[in-house]
């Protein structure tokens, strides 16, 4: 695209966030810093650029190339936000907050800086702040404009719980985001949520009603749909079933690596031949890695892990 529009910087943008999928971090910058050049006021370079930065572990040079759109007083909620990003990373806890502080000047940076926060939390492994956290958040949602962004931050909190292994939690709150929202995505969400925790039959039922509802979608009919009963294979300890499951999505992607975000069926199949090859030599890790399938598309996450090779996951609340 960049040879047809050489001096258009959203053809090197464009260009830099494919080679940034698959790794090439190096090149996506060198893009990225075209873009720039071409128009010093285009923010989402400086964002990528930074990400490309942080990948390649050059966490100066990211601070750097966000302070470059500070000076030119662009990006305003997001730059703080990449900012206090990147402070974390360092340990600077004193200038993440101050970043924070500069991020709340909307009401959708208050909410992205109380999500980051509730991530943070939940990376320290505090449960208990994050669960607090969430429902401070979506009390706070509920009385905006944001209101229907409830389900998906309830959603978040259902993952997390599953994470840490509340098994019971997490139905209870993929339900509580399924009352607040019923459209396709969060139903997906749910489903799969529930699928991984022990409610099968609701999870099925749930795919059934999206798969009724949009038989056109090929993001459903492809990958969600597929998905969920790889999931449902993988508890049940039937690897093959779950390959056979996205078989169609094999075909499409097989191979593609997206970096970082890697694509859903090139982690399924490292994944399953992950799994495969340690259950012929008879290895039981413990505790194995889970390894979390994600939407290529990003809206809807759905979650396939190698449970039948973790301990049992506990139900305690």
């Amino acid at each position: 695209m960049k040879q047809s529009y050489p001096r258009m910087d959203p053809a090197y943008i464009n260009e830099a966030d494919v080679l940034g999928r698959i790794g090439e971090f190096q090149k996506a910058i060198d893009n990225q810093l075209e873009a720039i050049r071409l128009d010093p006021d285009t923010v989402n370079a400086y964002l990528s650029g930074a990400n490309n930065y942080r990948a390649l572990g050059r966490f100066d040079e990211a601070k750097a190339l966000l302070n470059q759109a500070v000076q030119r007083k662009i990006g305003g909620t997001q730059i703080h936000l990449a900012l206090a990003r990147t402070a974390v990373t360092d340990g600077d806890i004193a200038t993440a907050n101050r970043e924070w502080e500069a991020a709340k000047a909307s009401p959708q940076g208050k909410m992205r800086v109380q999500q980051a926060q509730i991530s943070m939390a939940g990376a320290q492994g505090q449960i208990g702040r994050v669960r607090k956290m969430t429902m401070d958040l979506v009390d706070d949602m509920k009385r905006s404009e944001l209101g229907p962004l409830t389900a998906g931050q309830m959603s978040t909190l259902a993952d997390l719980e599953s994470d840490f292994g509340y098994s019971q939690r997490a139905i209870d709150a993929a339900n509580a985001a399924l009352q607040m929202d019923q459209s396709w995505d969060v139903k997906m969400d749910v489903a799969s949520i529930l699928a991984h925790d022990g409610d099968e039959k609701k999870a099925q039922a749930l795919a059934a009603e999206v798969a009724k509802e949009r038989p056109l979608d090929t993001l459903v009919q492809s990958v969600s749909l597929p998905a969920l009963r790889a999931e449902i294979d993988l508890r049940h300890k039937n690897p093959t079933g779950a390959i056979q499951d996205l078989a169609l999505e094999l075909r499409r992607r097989i191979g593609w690596l997206m970096s970082p975000r890697i694509s859903t069926t090139s982690t399924l199949w490292l994944s399953l031949g992950w799994r495969a090859h340690t259950q012929r030599l008879a290895i039981r890790a413990a505790p194995v890695p889970r390894i979390r399938i994600s939407s290529l598309f990003g809206r809807t996450p759905t979650r396939i892990f190698l449970s039948s090779l973790l301990p049992k996951r506990s139900t305690r609340s």
